[in-house]
């Protein structure tokens, strides 16, 4: 009788150890699956982020073309609403070079 228990105990050892055999054979079943699709998920994501960074490149660009943009307009408005002040500015640039060139040919002929 001892030796039928005995049997019955070890073939529920036996059958919870092909149980917990099976479960870790589909654990690294699993893990090799996904490894196997690491390349691939690294490929596609470097390309996202290389189309983000495009993206934002291009962005960047446009705001500073716009921007440029922007302060020209800013600019030329700013001289038809004070033609006045734009035109002495302009004198006053002038007369300044003109000053400049003059001592820069006298520290050049000393």
């Amino acid at each position: 009788m001892r030796l039928i228990e005995q049997c019955k105990v070890n073939e529920i050892k036996v059958k919870d150890s092909k149980v917990r055999a099976n479960y870790a054979k589909l654990d690294v079943l699993d893990k090799l699956k996904y490894d196997k699709g690491y390349a691939e998920r690294l490929t596609t994501k470097r390309k996202e982020n290389e189309i983000l960074h495009k993206n934002t490149l291009e962005y960047k660009t446009d705001m500073h073309e716009k921007q440029h943009e922007f302060e020209k307009e800013l600019a030329a408005n700013t001289r038809k609403r004070n033609p006045f002040i734009a035109k002495v500015n302009e004198k006053s640039l002038t007369k300044a070079r003109a000053y400049k060139q003059k001592r820069d040919n006298q520290n050049a002929i000393d």
